[in-house]
């Protein structure tokens, strides 16, 4: 699906509202609300999100290494809805075809050193 920057943080900002409307309702135990609201939240993802184009990264923050699937919008990619820049600590950023088991084994691995 094609989409803009401007129009994919208009989204986040609607999805990101609707779960703080979501959460008052139920602590509010206000649960009909409660669910309209998930039920919004669920169209919006299927009719947009579910939508985007994703693709799988390889990437450094330090000196440990990740893999992910992230959205991609023109030469941009998005990792929960933030760009993946270098001044937000990403770097060597590339274009993999598939996660392997041995990635996910690897990053395991790395994380029992920290």
């Amino acid at each position: 699906m094609k989409t803009t920057l401007k129009e994919f943080q208009e989204k986040t900002a609607q999805k990101i509202e609707l779960r703080h409307k979501g959460t008052k309702a139920k602590f509010k135990h206000s649960y009909g609300t409660y669910r309209k609201i998930k039920e919004e939240m669920s169209k919006l993802e299927k009719e947009y999100f579910d939508k985007l184009t994703t693709v799988h990264i390889s990437y450094s923050i330090g000196y440990r290494k990740y893999y992910n699937t992230v959205i991609k919008i023109g030469k941009q990619y998005l990792f929960r809805g933030e760009k993946m820049t270098q001044q937000n600590g990403f770097s060597f950023i590339k274009e993999i075809p598939e996660i392997t088991e041995k990635m996910r084994d690897d990053m395991n691995d790395d994380s029992h050193y920290y």
